[in-house]
Protein backbone atom coordinates (compact mmCIF):
# COMPACT_ATOMS: atom_id res chain seq x y z
CA UNK A 1 0.00 0.00 0.00
CA UNK A 2 0.97 3.67 0.03
CA UNK A 3 3.03 3.35 3.21
CA UNK A 4 5.58 1.04 1.57
CA UNK A 5 5.78 2.57 -1.89
CA UNK A 6 9.30 4.02 -1.64
CA UNK A 7 10.63 0.92 0.11
CA UNK A 8 9.38 -1.15 -2.82
CA UNK A 9 11.12 1.12 -5.32
CA UNK A 10 14.36 0.88 -3.36
CA UNK A 11 14.18 -2.90 -3.26
CA UNK A 12 13.45 -3.08 -6.98
CA UNK A 13 16.44 -0.86 -7.69
CA UNK A 14 18.55 -3.08 -5.45
CA UNK A 15 17.90 -6.09 -7.69
CA UNK A 16 18.03 -4.11 -10.94
CA UNK A 17 14.36 -4.44 -11.80
CA UNK A 18 11.78 -1.99 -13.08
CA UNK A 19 8.09 -2.50 -12.40
CA UNK A 20 4.72 -0.84 -12.27
CA UNK A 21 3.85 -0.43 -8.59
CA UNK A 22 0.10 -0.39 -7.95
CA UNK A 23 -0.95 1.55 -4.87
CA UNK A 24 -4.05 0.48 -2.94
CA UNK A 25 -5.98 3.55 -1.77
CA UNK A 26 -7.84 1.51 0.86
CA UNK A 27 -7.41 -1.81 2.62
CA UNK A 28 -9.61 -4.42 0.94
CA UNK A 29 -7.68 -7.63 1.72
CA UNK A 30 -6.07 -9.91 -0.84
CA UNK A 31 -9.11 -10.47 -3.07
CA UNK A 32 -9.41 -6.99 -4.59
CA UNK A 33 -5.64 -6.49 -4.43
CA UNK A 34 -4.94 -9.59 -6.54
CA UNK A 35 -7.86 -8.80 -8.84
CA UNK A 36 -6.43 -5.32 -9.43
CA UNK A 37 -3.08 -6.82 -10.37
CA UNK A 38 -4.82 -9.22 -12.74
CA UNK A 39 -6.86 -6.44 -14.33
CA UNK A 40 -3.74 -4.32 -14.80
CA UNK A 41 -1.84 -7.25 -16.32
CA UNK A 42 -4.70 -7.98 -18.69
CA UNK A 43 -4.59 -4.42 -20.01
CA UNK A 44 -0.95 -5.04 -20.96
CA UNK A 45 -1.50 -8.54 -22.36
CA UNK A 46 -4.81 -10.34 -22.78
CA UNK A 47 -3.06 -13.70 -22.34
CA UNK A 48 -0.94 -12.70 -19.35
CA UNK A 49 -0.02 -15.21 -16.66
CA UNK A 50 0.14 -13.75 -13.15
CA UNK A 51 2.25 -15.09 -10.28
CA UNK A 52 0.76 -13.57 -7.12
CA UNK A 53 3.15 -13.85 -4.19
CA UNK A 54 2.94 -12.60 -0.62
CA UNK A 55 5.62 -9.97 0.01
CA UNK A 56 6.18 -10.97 3.63
CA UNK A 57 6.81 -14.71 3.23
CA UNK A 58 10.19 -16.45 3.41
CA UNK A 59 11.26 -19.03 0.83
CA UNK A 60 14.49 -20.69 1.88
CA UNK A 61 14.97 -22.80 -1.26
CA UNK A 62 14.20 -20.52 -4.19
CA UNK A 63 15.29 -23.11 -6.75
CA UNK A 64 12.69 -25.57 -5.45
CA UNK A 65 10.00 -22.90 -5.52
CA UNK A 66 10.91 -21.84 -9.07
CA UNK A 67 10.70 -25.49 -10.13
CA UNK A 68 7.21 -25.69 -8.61
CA UNK A 69 6.20 -22.57 -10.53
CA UNK A 70 7.42 -24.13 -13.75
CA UNK A 71 5.52 -27.31 -12.87
CA UNK A 72 2.30 -25.32 -12.46
CA UNK A 73 2.69 -23.10 -15.52
CA UNK A 74 1.06 -25.45 -18.03
CA UNK A 75 -1.94 -25.91 -15.74
CA UNK A 76 -2.26 -22.14 -15.36
CA UNK A 77 -2.10 -21.67 -19.12
CA UNK A 78 -4.81 -24.32 -19.48
CA UNK A 79 -7.16 -22.35 -17.23
CA UNK A 80 -6.40 -23.61 -13.74
CA UNK A 81 -5.94 -21.30 -10.78
CA UNK A 82 -2.82 -22.82 -9.29
CA UNK A 83 -1.77 -22.55 -5.67
CA UNK A 84 1.34 -23.94 -4.02
CA UNK A 85 0.88 -26.43 -1.21
CA UNK A 86 3.83 -26.79 1.13
CA UNK A 87 4.71 -30.30 2.27
CA UNK A 88 4.19 -29.99 6.04
CA UNK A 89 7.14 -30.35 8.38
CA UNK A 90 5.03 -30.60 11.54
CA UNK A 91 1.35 -30.57 12.58
CA UNK A 92 1.11 -26.77 12.49
CA UNK A 93 -2.02 -25.11 13.83
CA UNK A 94 -1.23 -21.66 12.41
CA UNK A 95 -1.79 -22.60 8.75
CA UNK A 96 -4.77 -23.62 6.68
CA UNK A 97 -4.48 -26.92 4.81
CA UNK A 98 -5.22 -28.22 1.32
CA UNK A 99 -6.48 -31.71 0.54
CA UNK A 100 -5.08 -32.70 -2.89
CA UNK A 101 -7.44 -34.44 -5.29
CA UNK A 102 -6.94 -36.18 -8.63
CA UNK A 103 -3.74 -35.76 -10.61
CA UNK A 104 -4.00 -33.26 -13.46
CA UNK A 105 -0.50 -33.69 -14.89
CA UNK A 106 2.93 -34.36 -13.42
CA UNK A 107 2.90 -33.12 -9.84
CA UNK A 108 -0.15 -30.90 -10.34
CA UNK A 109 -3.25 -32.04 -8.46
CA UNK A 110 -6.79 -30.79 -8.38
CA UNK A 111 -7.83 -29.29 -5.04
CA UNK A 112 -10.29 -31.55 -3.24
CA UNK A 113 -10.91 -29.00 -0.49
CA UNK A 114 -9.45 -26.21 1.59
CA UNK A 115 -9.69 -26.46 5.37
CA UNK A 116 -9.27 -23.84 8.07
CA UNK A 117 -6.52 -23.75 10.69
CA UNK A 118 -6.97 -26.93 12.76
CA UNK A 119 -6.27 -27.89 16.35
CA UNK A 120 -3.13 -29.96 17.02
CA UNK A 121 -4.83 -33.36 16.85
CA UNK A 122 -6.62 -32.54 13.61
CA UNK A 123 -3.39 -31.16 12.13
CA UNK A 124 -1.67 -34.47 12.86
CA UNK A 125 -4.52 -36.31 11.13
CA UNK A 126 -4.19 -34.00 8.12
CA UNK A 127 -0.49 -34.79 7.79
CA UNK A 128 -1.15 -38.53 7.87
CA UNK A 129 -3.81 -38.03 5.19
CA UNK A 130 -1.39 -36.22 2.86
CA UNK A 131 -2.72 -32.69 3.27
CA UNK A 132 -0.51 -29.70 2.41
CA UNK A 133 -0.01 -26.34 4.05
CA UNK A 134 -1.85 -23.57 2.22
CA UNK A 135 0.90 -21.08 1.29
CA UNK A 136 -1.45 -18.41 -0.06
CA UNK A 137 0.55 -17.93 -3.28
CA UNK A 138 -1.00 -18.34 -6.71
CA UNK A 139 -0.47 -18.57 -10.47
CA UNK A 140 -3.22 -18.02 -13.04
CA UNK A 141 -4.23 -16.48 -16.32
CA UNK A 142 -5.44 -12.98 -15.53
CA UNK A 143 -8.60 -13.48 -17.58
CA UNK A 144 -9.46 -16.73 -15.79
CA UNK A 145 -9.05 -15.27 -12.31
CA UNK A 146 -11.23 -12.27 -13.17
CA UNK A 147 -13.90 -14.45 -14.80
CA UNK A 148 -14.08 -16.74 -11.78
CA UNK A 149 -14.11 -13.82 -9.36
CA UNK A 150 -16.87 -12.22 -11.44
CA UNK A 151 -18.97 -15.38 -11.12
CA UNK A 152 -19.02 -14.96 -7.35
CA UNK A 153 -18.90 -11.16 -6.93
CA UNK A 154 -19.46 -9.23 -10.15
CA UNK A 155 -19.85 -5.90 -8.37
CA UNK A 156 -16.40 -6.08 -6.78
CA UNK A 157 -14.72 -7.07 -10.04
CA UNK A 158 -16.44 -4.15 -11.75
CA UNK A 159 -15.22 -1.84 -8.99
CA UNK A 160 -11.65 -3.09 -9.24
CA UNK A 161 -11.66 -2.88 -13.04
CA UNK A 162 -12.86 0.72 -12.86
CA UNK A 163 -10.15 1.47 -10.29
CA UNK A 164 -7.54 0.23 -12.76
CA UNK A 165 -8.93 1.96 -15.86
CA UNK A 166 -9.24 5.25 -13.93
CA UNK A 167 -5.82 4.94 -12.30
CA UNK A 168 -3.25 7.72 -12.53
CA UNK A 169 0.47 7.21 -13.02
CA UNK A 170 2.87 9.31 -10.97
CA UNK A 171 6.62 8.94 -10.39
CA UNK A 172 6.64 5.23 -11.18
CA UNK A 173 3.49 4.48 -9.22
CA UNK A 174 0.02 3.53 -10.45
CA UNK A 175 -2.55 5.10 -8.15
CA UNK A 176 -5.78 3.11 -8.27
CA UNK A 177 -8.95 5.19 -8.23
CA UNK A 178 -9.91 5.53 -4.57
CA UNK A 179 -13.68 5.73 -4.94
CA UNK A 180 -13.95 2.73 -7.25
CA UNK A 181 -11.51 0.54 -5.32
CA UNK A 182 -13.11 1.45 -2.01
CA UNK A 183 -16.46 0.10 -3.18
CA UNK A 184 -15.07 -3.44 -3.63
CA UNK A 185 -15.88 -5.92 -0.88
CA UNK A 186 -13.01 -6.46 1.58
CA UNK A 187 -12.32 -10.19 1.36
CA UNK A 188 -9.41 -12.60 1.01
CA UNK A 189 -8.77 -14.29 -2.32
CA UNK A 190 -9.34 -17.63 -0.56
CA UNK A 191 -12.89 -16.75 0.43
CA UNK A 192 -13.63 -14.75 -2.73
CA UNK A 193 -12.48 -17.35 -5.25
CA UNK A 194 -10.32 -20.28 -4.19
CA UNK A 195 -12.78 -22.02 -1.87
CA UNK A 196 -15.57 -21.69 -4.47
CA UNK A 197 -13.97 -22.32 -7.85
CA UNK A 198 -13.81 -25.69 -9.59
CA UNK A 199 -10.60 -24.56 -11.31
CA UNK A 200 -8.32 -24.74 -8.26
CA UNK A 201 -5.15 -26.81 -8.60
CA UNK A 202 -2.21 -27.32 -6.27
CA UNK A 203 1.49 -28.01 -6.77
CA UNK A 204 3.21 -29.65 -3.76
CA UNK A 205 6.55 -28.10 -2.85
CA UNK A 206 9.23 -28.32 -0.17
CA UNK A 207 11.05 -25.00 -0.21
CA UNK A 208 11.72 -23.86 3.36
CA UNK A 209 8.57 -21.73 3.33
CA UNK A 210 7.23 -19.65 6.22
CA UNK A 211 4.66 -16.88 6.35
CA UNK A 212 6.52 -15.45 9.38
CA UNK A 213 3.17 -15.14 11.11
CA UNK A 214 4.32 -15.47 14.72
CA UNK A 215 7.24 -14.60 17.00
CA UNK A 216 8.08 -18.30 17.09
CA UNK A 217 8.45 -18.22 13.31
CA UNK A 218 10.72 -15.18 13.60
CA UNK A 219 12.84 -17.06 16.14
CA UNK A 220 13.01 -20.16 13.92
CA UNK A 221 14.33 -18.09 11.01
CA UNK A 222 16.88 -16.14 13.06
CA UNK A 223 20.55 -16.84 13.69
CA UNK A 224 20.96 -18.20 17.22
CA UNK A 225 23.74 -18.73 19.73
CA UNK A 226 24.63 -22.08 21.30
CA UNK A 227 21.74 -21.77 23.75
CA UNK A 228 19.18 -21.05 21.06
CA UNK A 229 18.97 -17.31 21.74
CA UNK A 230 18.37 -14.86 18.89
CA UNK A 231 18.80 -11.09 18.98
CA UNK A 232 18.51 -8.07 16.71
CA UNK A 233 20.89 -5.44 17.95
CA UNK A 234 23.05 -5.63 21.07
CA UNK A 235 21.86 -8.06 23.73
CA UNK A 236 23.37 -9.93 26.68
CA UNK A 237 21.85 -13.28 27.64
CA UNK A 238 22.38 -14.62 31.16
CA UNK A 239 21.20 -18.15 31.95
CA UNK A 240 18.74 -17.88 29.06
CA UNK A 241 17.72 -20.40 26.45
CA UNK A 242 15.59 -20.25 23.31
CA UNK A 243 14.83 -16.52 23.65
CA UNK A 244 14.10 -13.98 20.93
CA UNK A 245 15.02 -10.34 21.57
CA UNK A 246 14.19 -7.59 19.08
Amino acid sequence: NNAYRFMVLEQLAGIGREADVLLEPARRDSGPAIAAGAAFAQVRDKESIVLALAADHVVGDTAAFVAACREGLAAAKAGRIVTFGVNPERPATEYGYISPGDTISGQVRAVAKFVEKPDAATAADYIHAGYLWNSGNFMFRAAVLLDEYRNFDAASVQAVTEAVTSAQSDLGFVKLDAEAFGSAQAISIDYAVMEKTARAAVVPVSCGWSDVGSWHAVWELSDKDGQGNAARGAAVFEESRNCNVS
